[in-house]
């Protein structure tokens, strides 16, 4: 009797969570032997094939140098192709590979060469042979990042010293030619650690402000026609230590992005900050309850707007592979993988989108050191979410609250929302601060589209919130700017 208690409770427990809580990460399988490897890159193709791109670093009796090593999987990563060392003549140290697939399954990667003066080296791949070294005489530290739009052009990333430089590449044309690298900014120190192409490609880019670091977290928007930075925005003022970490956009064109507020990667917590792309302001930002995380996360929203953040928890000095997931108030951590006995410096992230779900390929780097020589390990793991979408009929309309028109505005301006069922409704104003101003609609409403003008004669210039409570239940919170 109390064994069917128990499993009667766990299949309730089990209803209750979200589809994509309910299928676990596959096993390990690794992808490289045992040896000094670092920088893992993963794509994926049309065909589902698997790319995965490492380091392996040969010590010498004195110092080192690097090779690139590839494998790919046909079957989803079950198995996996011998490593391949696609750098033979390589007598350089390697840094940072990237790897992406176009429309036509070529795989492009680069990677940085050197110690002191690096400069970054571009392959391509077209399901035979890899090209020679394309090599870009420009100067880099380090971060580099890499994508490609829905045109096949390629955009990069990198920063030297303090600020990020990009160029870009259409890989339809042959010979390719890369043009001259810019600085993002040109004025200000501003590093970039994630882009994100829009339905029109142009770019939007998360980074960190470093002439001014109290300002933190920024994005800078990129118009792909002019080749043209603009729009240079602060996310939002959290009075602390900030850095902008990932950026991903969803389907409706709501952007999103993770902000560690914090004093260092040991002492963070992870934050998700929205707004649409059409909108000038941002919403309050949301703790997703997950801290002291490395700063390189990979991020994505999925159909039915959940965010999903993957990042390496590294408290009390034991690394773990993380998946937090979750939308609103509402979030969830597990864990992908973790070993007391390493540290995992490394990962990347693809996602292939199906109709019914999505499919995550984490490749990660497993670092230890044995007897003072440096040992690792690249691990690959899969996630299939379901993303599939119920018979409509059953599928009330969404309560939406929408951003202010006009914003800014002059006096008053128009609050819209949508329900989804008959409730009381609440619409509250409150300042910067916190404190409330006053209650533009407390009542009781039908379902469907409704709005309200607030008027602002009486009140300051500066920005206020305005908040939806459906059925005492915050909903949604925006932000709007109040110009006299």
């Amino acid at each position: 009797m109390k064994n069917k208690i128990l499993n009667l409770a766990f299949l309730i427990f089990s209803l209750l969570l979200p589809t994509h809580a309910q299928t676990g990460w596959s096993d390990p399988v690794s992808v490289s032997g045992i040896y000094w490897c670092t920088d893992p890159a993963i794509s994926v193709d049309n065909n589902g094939v698997l790319s995965a791109f490492w380091l392996k670093h040969i010590k010498l009796d004195v110092g080192y140098y690097s090779t690139v090593y590839f494998s790919q999987s046909f079957n989803g990563g079950l198995n996996w192709t011998a490593p391949v060392n696609i750098t033979p003549e390589s007598t350089s140290v390697l840094w940072e590979t990237r790897a992406v697939t176009d429309l036509k399954n070529n795989i492009h990667i680069i990677y940085a060469k050197g110690l002191e003066s690096k400069v970054l080296v571009y392959k391509k791949y077209d399901g035979v042979s890899w090209t020679v070294d394309y090599v870009i005489d420009i100067s880099l530290n380090v971060n580099m990042r890499f994508d490609i739009d829905n045109t096949d052009m390629l955009f990069a990333t990198w920063t030297l010293g303090s600020t990020t430089y990009y160029m870009y590449c259409d890989s339809n044309i042959y010979p390719l030619a890369w043009s001259v690298p810019k600085k993002i900014h040109p004025d200000i120190n501003y590093q970039t650690f994630g882009f994100i192409f829009d339905k029109n490609n142009d770019i939007y880019a998360i980074g960190k402000n470093d002439t001014d670091t109290s300002i933190g977290s920024c994005v800078y928007e990129y118009n792909k026609i002019e080749d043209k930075w603009y729009n240079f925005e602060q996310v939002y003022d959290f009075g602390e230590m900030n850095l902008g970490c990932a950026i991903t956009l969803s389907q409706n064109d709501s952007l999103y992005t993770n902000t560690a507020v914090g004093s260092s990667m040991l002492f963070n917590n992870d934050f998700l900050n929205q707004k649409y792309i059409q909108d000038s302001t941002w919403a309050i930002p949301v703790n997703i309850n997950s801290k002291n995380n490395d700063w390189n996360k990979k991020m994505f929203v999925d159909a039915k707007n959940i965010i999903h953040v993957f990042e390496v928890n590294i408290e009390n000095d034991i690394h773990s592979l993380n998946h937090t997931y979750g939308k609103g108030a509402s979030w969830q951590t597990e864990t992908i993988h973790t070993d007391p006995d390493y540290y995992i410096p490394w990962f990347d992230v693809k996602r292939k989108v199906f109709e019914e779900y999505d499919e995550y390929y984490v490749l990660y780097g497993k670092s230890g050191n044995i007897n003072g020589t440096p040992t690792s390990r690249i691990n690959f793991q899969t996630k299939r979410i379901s993303t599939g979408i119920e018979n409509s009929e059953n599928i009330p309309e969404s309560t939406v609250l929408y951003q202010n028109y006009p914003n800014p505005f002059n006096n008053s301006t128009e609050i819209s929302y949508s329900i989804n069922n008959p409730a009381n409704v609440k619409i509250s104003i409150f300042n910067t601060k916190g404190e409330f101003i006053q209650n533009l609609i407390n009542k009781k409403q039908t379902k469907g589209q409704q709005s309200a003008i607030f008027n602002a004669v009486n009140l300051n210039s500066g920005i206020y919130y305005y908040q939806l409570e459906i059925g005492g239940h915050v909903k949604d919170t925006r932000k709007m700017l109040y110009l006299k």
